[in-house]
């Protein structure tokens, strides 16, 4: 399963149903999409962050940034990147917004 969360540690409840999907047996990878003007110090202390947080709560999982100017793009590469060999995710889980129906885009 690969979860569009961003942050797992701003969208808790989209990492917790990944997790149940998984049933802490599968695959399971946390992406975020980041802008390119990101450092690399910051990038790299996002990614120690979100380890720790999924090891807090007991959550076996990997967790990647990849940086893109676009926010499509940089799912598309998300997709394309992940899994261990053939070992790749099958679904995709993405959060929506919260005001969605009053957002312009």
């Amino acid at each position: 399963v690969l979860v569009l969360a961003g942050s797992p540690q701003i969208r808790p409840a989209i990492v917790d149903l990944a997790n149940l999907i998984t049933k802490h047996n599968s695959l399971m990878i946390v992406g975020n999409v980041v802008s390119p003007d990101v450092s690399h110090k910051t990038r790299m202390y996002a990614i120690k962050e979100g380890h720790k947080w999924l090891q807090a709560r007991k959550i076996k999982a990997f967790y990647d940034i990849v940086q893109n100017n676009e926010f499509e793009s940089g799912v598309r590469a998300l997709i394309q990147t992940s899994g261990i060999g053939k070992l790749a995710p099958n679904i995709v889980l993405m959060g929506y917004k919260a005001n969605w129906r009053s957002s312009p885009t």
